[in-house]
């Protein structure tokens, strides 16, 4: 028994796991006593890999990794060898020294060994030499240190990089931190079969109900696009997955056939997740089937849209139309990527934009977005100016559309978008739709024409009353300089510290106040003061 480094192949990163090799079996848990997150026989393994991790500018290795290949049990899970992932076949060890590293793999060779010859199976291979694979041709990987605390040395890898709990993966999926306060929503992986790929989705707990986005849902959003739901009155239970899952895997058990399978990132999330869902369960309790109450999945327990020729109509209607409600605006836009222009989907909805490769996967679960990005985000929307148009190749019918840098923001970051896009339209006419409807539905902004420059862009109205009510706000500033002056010369006078007043200070005390006489003054004084210039000249 000790603690080994052991690599997540779904999230890319190695944590500390404890893993115990007896009974012929290889467990590791999240620490000693605690959950147990795999096990795998002993004789279902098939070979072992040494190899050591090396930089090419430094002289010794970066760390020792070991390789274990397993087979399934079964001939049908055998036959369903269809995800992507690999860790349901094998997983990766990392060590510090080449001595730990020796010491496993020859204790694990040997209790193979003597499992296999107890059932009479072939022989496990005999170990090979360590092989050197230079660290810069393998798949970046990162080290989960935020344990460190708990144990007597940093651990891997040798150098000065130091990740905490927070990290962003190599895909630009960010992650919060498992210290901060948990909801129910978030970016899980999920598969409801072993034929299908795991795919990454947003989670939304409301009520009883478990809903799939493509996107992050935000809190202002009220209709946002989902294109599945889960039914957690009709939970049978809610348990952890360890047998040929990836780690920290949670199981939704739906009925004799059916479940579906989310994946956390952490072992906090996954705790919490199956805290949050059993506590839903026994708020609302079982669900109550209608005429047949032997059909717990008939009865719309688990929707989604697999496919557009589905065969569950009742379902699929019914995403349908929840769709086609939030949709505002759609058509087939281009987008330009900075040497030729790209076909793609854009879909308005009232706080977002969906950015698709197809019209079909709007209505499609399976296909991942290519980017989406908040309404309120969007900074300004105009035209092409001459020199972006002849960055473009002359075209009249495009668009710039500025977002806001989303710095530090750990939500939409694996289906991020650039701070800037230019878009093409068919026409002119459908390039003003776009931005007068994309304006709209920021709340803030206005499309108008620039007329010294005659080119259409947006204006934030906000801003602009913003500046008009705080020159208005300066209209009685003769009283306020002279209360200032007279407030001044009295704390002078018993000896405390004197502050000169600032317009903002005037302006709220003299203005923002209910003060209607002083504004019919100012106003008349100012309509005088016009007419006496008139008369004089």
């Amino acid at each position: 028994e000790a603690w080994i480094w052991k690599l997540d192949r779904l999230y890319q990163v190695f944590r500390r796991r404890f893993f115990s090799l007896r009974n012929h079996q290889l467990i590791f848990y999240t620490e000693p006593g605690g959950r147990m997150l795999g096990m795998v026989s002993l004789p279902c393994i098939f070979h072992l890999q040494m190899s050591k991790v090396w930089t090419r500018s430094k002289e010794e290795a970066d760390f020792y990794q070991l390789e274990v290949s397993f087979a399934v049990p079964t001939a049908a899970e055998e036959n369903s060898r269809t995800d992507q992932i690999g860790d349901f076949y094998a997983f990766l060890l990392a060590f510090d020294t080449e001595e730990q590293l020796l010491e496993w793999a020859h204790a694990i060779f040997d209790c193979c060994t003597n499992s296999m010859s107890l059932k009479g199976k072939s022989t496990l291979p005999p170990l090979s030499d360590i092989q050197v694979l230079p660290k810069e041709l393998l798949k970046t990987s990162t080290f989960d240190h935020s344990d460190d605390h708990l144990f007597n040395t940093a651990g891997l890898p040798i150098g000065p990089a130091v990740l905490t709990k927070s990290l962003t993966t190599d895909s630009g999926f960010s992650v919060t931190s498992a210290t901060s306060e948990f909801s129910s929503s978030g970016w899980l992986y999920y598969r409801t079969s072993k034929e299908e790929r795991i795919r990454l989705r947003y989670f939304m707990q409301w009520g009883y109900e478990l809903s799939i986005y493509k996107h992050e849902v935000l809190a202002d959003e009220a209709a946002a696009i989902r294109y599945g739901v889960i039914d957690c009155r009709a939970l049978v239970d809610v348990r952890f997955a360890y047998i040929n899952s990836p780690e920290n895997a949670v199981e939704l058990i739906l009925g004799s056939d059916t479940s579906v399978i989310i994946i956390p990132r952490t072992d906090e999330e996954a705790v919490m997740w199956r805290n949050s869902l059993l506590d839903v369960k026994r708020a609302y309790g079982q669900l109550e089937s209608g005429k047949n109450k032997e059909d717990t999945f008939g009865t719309g327990v688990f929707i989604s849209r697999g496919s557009t020729f589905s065969t569950h109509k009742d379902n699929e209607e019914l995403l349908r139309l929840q769709i086609e409600s939030a949709v505002i605006y759609s058509s087939n836009l281009q987008d330009w990527d900075g040497r030729k222009w790209i076909p793609k989907y854009f879909v308005l909805t009232s706080s977002r934009v969906l950015v698709m490769s197809l019209a079909l996967h709007l209505y499609d679960e399976e296909p991942d977005v290519l980017g989406s990005f908040a309404t309120k985000d969007i900074v300004e929307v105009r035209a092409c100016n001459e020199k972006e148009e002849a960055e473009v190749g002359n075209c009249k019918s495009a668009c710039v559309i500025t977002l806001r840098p989303a710095a530090g923001s750990t939500g939409d970051a694996i289906y991020a978008v650039p701070d800037r896009m230019i878009v093409k339209c068919d026409s002119i006419d459908h390039c003003l739709e776009w931005m007068r409807l994309l304006c709209s539905s920021n709340g803030k902004l206005e499309l108008k024409k620039n007329a010294a420059t005659g080119y259409w862009g947006s204006v934030n109205r906000i801003a602009s009353l913003s500046r008009h009510q705080s020159f208005l706000a300066t209209a009685p500033l003769s009283a306020a300089i002279a209360a200032a002056n007279s407030g001044a010369t009295a704390s002078t006078q018993g000896g405390e510290r004197t502050r000169r007043m600032t317009r903002q200070d005037a302006a709220r005390k003299y203005v923002l106040v209910p003060c209607l006489p002083l504004w019919l003054e100012r106003t008349s004084e100012l309509i005088m003061n016009r007419k006496s210039m008139m008369n004089v000249s």
